[in-house]
């Protein structure tokens, strides 16, 4: 009885279904039918997911976006390798593993638009997200990386076939699927795991969008600041920067100028206004460099030329002075984990963003380098080789693999270089110093069609092309042009200027690695035109212009007519259609519901009708309405959204369930729409009118909405069914209610999937620390060790050293999570007392990780608790002060404040400590890795390697060991008189272990060693006893003399001296 109230029998327009009735027809489209699982056609929920290579199966088609299971349409041979690999140096077991690899190819259904293409936005492995370009993407990192394992074809008119496909199929054998086909090539995948089997892969495509820019392409001069949202129409000029920004770094909140000296600035709105960023200055930073920050924005480290380089851990609203490379550098980009600098010939790599820069890879004479790009995994160098244009390639900074550019005519250096991804593919771009261009896909470097008239200064990519900008050596005036290209062959000239200045412009655009990806939603009336154009039915034919809804996305992939898909849209959108001629010629037209009635029609109006209105009260009506949507922050799960209604005047018993297969991600939305289905079934609960009207209203065309008086009560009614016969009009209608189209509810937003962790092996902040031993447990030849990951995607490392007489280096100790506390100081700390309370110095200080530091009690301060190590320079040699805080305040997202301090603890040296000191909180988080005797006073080579990571990749440094841990303290004080011709000397010791009250020496103590001296005497005494007498007979005075405390390993430890008269 419900479904009979509910169900109203849509009529299918003549030219949707062949030998259609001529005349006019209405597609009706009741919510209830919608609801009623025994008549629904169309679009179904989660359509096009299982898509799987069968005989006359549909290929899935997306408009807007949406998820598609992948088909596979190519599978190569079964390739086994067999790995080999020796457990440890030397006669170590050697272990073989057999591997298996395929390559594989998958259609990803049918393209919606040919010449286009389609987007591809994530992909889904075996259930686990590996590849995400969204604007959300929390794996962007991840993402770049994982890209390099497979070739994406959008499936438009220009791409070609696959050469990982023609590898084993043969040249020729492969189709090039053009014109709307689709296609991922995933070769030599490892299917080791899979026993030899394709994985299962869902992806998210978009049949139209865009790939960024998510934020503006900007063109920096001295002179002022201009954007543009394409790369090709330009703003006008807005306010000059305060400063000659030559130098500019694009972040995903800001950007950032600055020239070589003053201030830091930044704007957030394009250039209608800057502030200037707090703590140290640009110094010395060079001209027209493009600077990076790291994936997730919010680190940057500037190169200052010759000076220190600079650095923020917040987007570039604070810096702070941290190391350089020894003979400076001109470029920083943050590479597999770890910054890197270039130098005019030479690469350095910091194993601590900042702190120290040791040198690993030096290019070679008749080399200079000029420019550089990181795209996060790999470095594109370029510069000149004696005189000719030179660009290399490297991903560790430990080497660099020259590539062969095309011939230049008259190019004698690489100027600039960017990279980008157009339409799934990498690219990188250079410029010359003559302007000329070139360019390299998957293949060879190729000379581009068009080239700038002077030296190029700048490339950058928006996310959909390149844009390139030239000055020529003008002193007084310069002329500076500005190119686009969409594919990096051919170039268009977008600005030609002639400014009174002498500049480097600069352009820039955040996403810089090629950018992320976003679809664009879909005005419904593209889609209903592209379903009738599907069928042959030409826009002509068709009136959408009410249909302004935008659509997130759906996918067609059912044994449905376009009739069937858009009565799908009918319920959801609310609108009707019918076949009439509204004043433009006959054609099918799109009526969105809630107009207004155009006419009350009374009983003496019609021929036949309803002789009164029924009571609604018995009718059944829903209490809860179900509605299943698909959501992509779900992954494209199958979320719920459930209306309930409740009346004392009506029959309102069970629920109804309806899903629906279009994207939502915006719950407010799918609420407001479902709260709307259900107001609608409210309304059409009584079901169809039918009505017998006169040939003399024929003005009334189907979908029209009228009022009909019975008895002076009046009813608002929408035709949705019209047939004219025997000089009558059958006319069938449903109750209406204007204000059922509107809702102001808001929905609770859809449980969003758990991102994959991080999975991109950061590079390891390592420590070595030669400090004194903190423990009476530590009694012995050892050295600290700190670690910290730089990433989330950190599981531990291990501390490698090499000493002076090795080959190779060996493994020390297993570094596990959640690592040490390691950070970089701010300002200056300046040299202090260690006999008193510093309450002057404030060290301000930035973690790497997010770690929590406590303020202690005045008890666990004088009980020796908040110690911690901070770096000093000692004529170029790291030491270390060990102190304590009592008070810590955080003061920023990693940043904190220490106060309260107790100086030169453990007898280090309370010295002044400059920006960008190491700090190393000395806590559970340090291990210690034994040492040995006969390593005292060499150098030894230290690396910590990331877990994951190739330990080549590591960045290494040398230190000479002093073995700090046994070195004996200075005694406490030394007594010396003399009697007559002797000496006697004593002394108060001061013993490295225990405590004030129970001093407690080294097992390794050995005892004093004595010396007195008039300048041509002298004598040395050891002793084991705090006293001694020396026979000075014939000595003249003054007399001096030393005590020092002795241990086996190291010797005699720091002296302290009295003098005699």
């Amino acid at each position: 009885m419900a479904r009979q109230a509910l169900t109203v029998a849509g009529y299918v327009a003549g030219f949707f279904l062949p030998g259609g009735p001529a005349v006019w027809g209405a597609i009706g489209a009741a919510v209830g039918s919608y609801v009623d699982p025994q008549v629904i056609k169309g679009p179904r929920l989660g359509e096009g997911q299982e898509n799987t290579a069968s005989e006359g199966g549909f290929r899935p088609i997306v408009l807007g976006k949406g998820a598609v299971g992948v088909c596979m349409i190519h599978q190569g041979p079964l390739i086994k390798r067999t790995i080999r690999q020796r457990q440890s140096k030397g006669s170590g077991t050697e272990t073989e593993q057999d591997r298996f690899y395929r390559t594989m190819a998958f259609g990803l259904g049918e393209s919606a638009y040919p010449d286009d293409g389609v987007i591809l936005l994530r992909l889904w492995i075996d259930g686990k997200l590996r590849y995400d370009v969204t604007p959300t993407s929390q794996i962007a990192a991840e993402s770049a990386e994982f890209a390099q394992e497979f070739t994406f074809y959008p499936g438009n008119n220009s791409q070609d076939p696959d050469p990982d496909l023609e590898a084993y199929m043969g040249a020729g054998n492969v189709p090039s699927y053009r014109g709307g086909a689709p296609y991922i090539v995933f070769p030599n995948y490892d299917v080791t795991s899979r026993d030899g089997k394709a994985p299962q892969i869902k992806a998210e495509i978009a049949s139209a969008g865009q790939t960024a820019p998510l934020v503006d392409t900007v063109w920096a001069r001295f002179g002022g600041f201009r954007v543009s949202l394409d790369g090709q129409n330009w703003s006008a000029w807005k306010l000059p920067p305060p400063v000659n920004a030559s130098n500019l770094i694009p972040t995903p909140e800001r950007y950032i100028l600055y020239g070589s000296s003053g201030s830091y600035y930044w704007t957030d709105d394009a250039g209608d206004n800057y502030t200037a960023a707090t703590g140290a200055g640009p110094s010395g930073s060079g001209s027209g460099q493009l600077g990076q920050c790291s994936p997730d924005g919010q680190t940057i480290i500037i190169s200052g030329g010759v000076q220190n380089c600079r650095k923020s851990v917040n987007g570039g609203l604070q810096f702070v002075e941290v190391g350089k490379p020894a003979q400076g550098c001109f470029q920083t980009l943050y590479l597999n984990g770890a910054w890197v600098a270039v130098q005019d010939y030479r690469l350095f790599r910091s194993p601590d963003e900042g702190g120290t820069w040791p040198l690993t890879y030096n290019v070679g004479a008749g080399y200079t380098l000029v420019c550089a790009w990181s795209n996060y995994f790999e470095m594109m160098v370029g510069g000149t080789q004696s005189g000719v244009p030179f660009v290399g390639r490297s991903t560790d900074a430990g080497d660099l693999t020259p590539e062969t550019l095309p011939t230049f005519a008259s190019a004698t250096q690489v100027t600039a270089v960017h990279y980008g991804v157009i339409d799934g593919e990498p690219y990188w771009v250079v410029g010359t110093d003559s302007g000329e261009l070139a360019y390299r896909s998957s293949g060879a470097w190729i000379l581009a069609n068009d080239a700038l008239p002077d030296r190029v200064t700048s490339i950058t990519f928006n996310g959909t092309g390149f844009s390139a900008v030239s000055r020529d050596n003008g002193t007084g005036t310069q002329r500076q042009v500005t190119v686009y290209s969409a594919n990096a062959a051919d170039w268009d000239v977008t600005a030609d200027e002639t400014v009174a200045e002498s500049t480097f412009p600069m352009l820039a655009s955040f996403p810089p690695v090629g950018g992320a990806s976003s679809a664009e939603k879909v005005l419904l009336s593209t889609i209903a035109t592209w379903l009738h154009d599907r069928v042959d039915v030409p826009s002509t034919k068709i009136d959408v212009s009410e249909l302004t809804d935008l659509v997130e996305g759906v996918v067609l992939a059912g044994d449905y007519s376009a009739a069937d898909a858009m009565r799908t849209f009918m319920t959801l959108y609310f609108f009707d259609a019918g076949e009439f001629d509204a004043g433009s010629g006959y054609r099918l037209n799109y009526v969105k519901r809630g107009a207004d009635a155009v006419v009350t029609l009374t009983e003496d109006d019609i021929i036949e009708g309803p002789e009164d209105w029924e009571r609604e009260d018995s009718y059944e009506r829903p209490k809860v309405l179900h509605v299943a949507y698909q959501n992509p922050i779900a992954d494209y799960g199958a979320p719920n959204i459930s209306i309930k209604r409740t009346s004392p005047d009506a029959l309102v018993v069970g629920e109804r369930s309806a899903s629906v297969p279009v994207v939502f991600s915006d719950a407010d939305e799918i609420t407001r729409r479902a709260d709307i289905m259900m107001t609608v079934i409210y309304a059409e609960i009584a079901g169809t009118y039918e009505i017998v009207l006169p040939d003399s209203l024929l003005a009334l065309p189907p979908t029209v909405v009228i009022g009909f008086s019975i008895r002076g009560k009046v009813r608002r009614l929408r035709m949705t069914g019209w047939r004219y016969g025997g000089g009558v009009i059958r006319t069938e209608w449903m109750a209406d209610r204007q204000s059922c189209y509107t809702s102001n509810v808001s929905g609770l937003p859809a449980v969003a999937t758990t991102p994959p962790p991080p999975s991109i092996v950061g590079a390891t902040v390592g420590v070595v620390l030669d400090i004194p031993a903190l423990a009476d447990s530590l009694d012995t030849l050892h050295q600290g060790v700190a670690a910290v990951g730089q990433t989330e995607a950190w599981w531990g490392a291990t501390q490698q050293r090499k000493l002076e007489a090795d080959t190779s280096f060996s493994n020390v100790l297993a570094l596990n999570p959640p690592g040490s506390v390691i950070g970089l100081t701010q300002g200056t700390v300046t040299a202090a007392s260690p006999h008193y309370t510093d309450t002057t110095n404030t060290i301000t200080v930035d973690l790497y990780s997010d770690d929590e530091i406590e303020t202690l009690t005045q008890q666990q301060f004088l009980s020796e608790g908040g110690a911690f190590a901070l770096s000093w320079d000692d004529g170029g040699v790291r030491r270390w002060e060990v102190m304590q805080y009592r008070d810590a305040v955080k003061v920023g997202e990693r940043t904190w404040e220490l106060t309260y301090l107790a100086r030169g603890r453990l007898n280090t040296v309370a010295a002044e400590h400059p920006p960008g000191s190491l700090f190393v909180l000395l806590d559970y988080g340090i291990s210690f890795m034994p040492m040995q005797s006969a390593w005292i006073g060499t150098d030894i080579t230290h690396r910590t390697v990331s877990n994951g990571q190739l330990p080549e990749n590591a960045a290494s440094y040398v230190e000479e060991w002093t073995a700090q841990c046994q070195v004996e303290f200075p005694v406490a004080h030394l007594f010396a008189e003399k009697d007559g011709d002797t000496l006697e000397l004593s002394c108060v010791p001061r013993h490295r272990f225990g405590t004030e009250v129970r001093p407690v020496r080294s097992q390794y103590w050995i005892g004093y060693r004595w010396t007195a001296t008039d300048g041509s005497n002298a004598v040395q005494v050891d002793t084991l006893t705090e006293s001694t007498s020396i026979d000075v007979t014939g000595w003249s005075t003054p007399i001096t003399v030393t005590v020092a405390q002795r241990n086996s390993y190291t010797g005699a430890g720091e002296t302290v001296s009295e003098e005699v008269t």
